[in-house]
């Protein structure tokens, strides 16, 4: 099978190549440790006024949710600021909670959602045989998202949310080898099926696969 294209947003796209080799997850890496090299990043781009840095910051900090970008762009933003938009984008209620964390990477899971969003249909199905768990583990996140909830595009971390060309064959294999449609995760104040954040999200609309997706998530 070849390589799938990728739809990828301009904002996603935007905060891949801000966070750069950063987005990578060394297995050996305390989790915690990741998300402060990523909130540090962050606060550079708050003093550079990186667009997307703010708009990351209106998407996930809950003071600033909605707020136009030069409105932010007006204010004299803090550190603080950064280590709270990265504890809420990853899931957590507060900084306080990321480091209360004592945990590093799974490393297969990690190689999972690699493959996954990369379209990488029979790398992700082999890697599924070698570690059927992978089917049912959540996150290290907060959120505690399952393989299938990467599949929305919606709620997990912004720089993955990405699309695929393959993600409806994605999502099928998933479910075909285990993994639960009624799985939760946390965001948004509530829990989720992969369904009900798939439905909202605009990202597998505007990669044209919205139909296709509900059909096999539902």
């Amino acid at each position: 099978m070849g390589s799938a294209s990728i739809y990828i947003p301009t904002l996603v796209l935007d905060i891949q190549h801000f966070y750069g080799e950063l987005l990578d997850t060394p297995p050996l890496l305390e989790v915690k440790t990741h998300l402060e090299q990523l909130a540090q990043r962050m606060y550079q781009g708050i003093l550079s006024q990186e667009e997307a840095v703010l708009y990351e910051i209106n998407n996930y900090h809950k003071d600033y949710l909605g707020m136009p970008i030069k409105s932010l762009r007006d204010l004299q933003l803090g550190k603080e600021v950064a280590y709270m938009t990265i504890a809420h984008e990853f899931g957590f209620s507060s900084w306080e909670s990321v480091e209360k964390l004592d945990a590093k990477y799974d490393p297969a899971f990690e190689k999972a959602l690699g493959f996954l969003l990369a379209g990488s249909v029979k790398k992700l199905k082999g890697l599924l045989h070698e570690y059927p768990h992978l089917l049912s583990e959540s996150s290290i996140y907060g959120h505690e998202a399952t393989l299938l909830h990467y599949t929305a595009s919606n709620g997990v971390e912004l720089w993955r949310q990405q699309v695929p060309n393959n993600i409806v064959d994605i999502a099928g294999l998933l479910l075909l080898a285990g993994a639960s449609k009624h799985a939760f995760m946390n965001v948004y104040g509530g829990e989720f099926t992969a369904y009900a954040l798939a439905e909202s999200s605009a990202h597998p609309y505007d990669a044209g696969l919205a139909p296709e997706l509900f059909a096999v998530l539902k």
